[in-house]
């Protein structure tokens, strides 16, 4: 498979501290020491670089460009598209937030807007519902939509520009190989019907990957230094440590059943975390998080 790599409007790399402002206007900016976002080339795919000139996406964010599930035309049946880029991962102990407008034109449950995510280059996990990334927010609940496989991606009409946060665990991004963002836009083979005159798809701009310390989500200060939520638990356990001004990770969790087996282990996780436990049958069990820093014990009910 060949690639397309943009000739302009590449990734802005400036000074923010420690940790650096990657900026991706798709306005043919000047750049300095650019990552570049990747079109991957064959026929099906319809991301394009440019003007914007349909009935609902008809200007870009920042003029002149946006990038857009093609810039002129509706998209038809059978649509697969993919762009993709890389991003530093060393973010520290901040929060790394990945930041984009964009809106979307899609037919209802025959189209999604997938967002995914690879630090080994090989894996790639959707970013909805992930327990490895730290919040996703910024979109219309009624955007979130399930596809047929059980996973969620974007769906729907938004044509108000809505930006939209991706954000990691600094200190856990550190720890890995490599940071990797896929957005993929797919079509069924559904044709639109009679009266319909198609649908725009999904446009982007203003692309930007920074670190934040003090995260727009509202969150209330930690007492304890491990908070486990909701105990007793049913089919999802939360584990949150105390956010630390420092590298800080969970080098492993266990949780032990009643008769002391171990049913789950995980390495190398973000301080705030989430794992299944719908298959475990009720009772009292034993959850042991050992982060860099300290080792925490609790007692955990599950019931369902």
């Amino acid at each position: 498979m060949r690639l397309t790599i943009l000739a302009s409007g590449l990734l802005f790399l400036a000074s923010y501290g420690q940790a650096q402002i990657y900026e991706q206007f798709f306005d043919g900016l000047p750049v300095n020491d650019p990552l570049p976002v990747t079109i991957h080339d064959y026929p099906e795919n319809t991301w394009q670089v440019g003007p914007p000139q349909k009935p609902k996406f008809d200007a870009p964010f920042s003029i002149p460009n946006a990038i857009a599930t093609d810039t002129i035309q509706a998209y038809a049946p059978n649509d697969s598209s993919v762009f993709s880029y890389a991003v530093s991962n060393e973010w520290g102990w901040m929060i790394a937030a990945i930041r984009w407008m964009q809106k979307l034109d899609m037919m209802p449950e025959h189209a999604y807007g997938i967002v995914e995510f690879s630090v080994d280059g090989e894996t790639w996990t959707n970013g909805f519902d992930s327990p490895f990334v730290y919040n996703f927010y910024g979109f219309n609940e009624s955007n979130r939509v399930l596809m047929p496989n059980g996973q969620y991606a974007f769906g729907g009409t938004d044509t108000t520009w809505k930006e939209i946060w991706f954000c990691f665990d600094g200190s856990w991004l550190n720890s890995q190989d490599t940071l990797l963002m896929r957005h993929t836009f797919i079509a069924d083979g559904t044709p639109l019907p009679p009266t319909e005159v198609g649908y725009d798809g999904w446009m982007i701009d203003n692309l930007t990957a920074s670190p934040t310390w003090v995260h727009t989500v509202g969150e209330k200060p930690q007492e304890d230094y491990l908070a486990v939520s909701p105990n007793p638990a049913n089919d999802r356990l939360h584990v949150q440590l105390q956010k630390r001004n420092s590298f800080h990770i969970i080098e492993r969790m266990d949780l032990y059943s009643p008769a002391g087996q171990r049913v789950r282990h995980i390495e190398s996780c973000p301080t705030r975390f989430f794992f299944d436990t719908s298959d475990l049958p009720p009772g009292t069990y034993t959850l042991v998080v050992q982060s860099n820093l300290r080792t925490e014990t609790r007692q955990v009910v599950i019931q369902h």
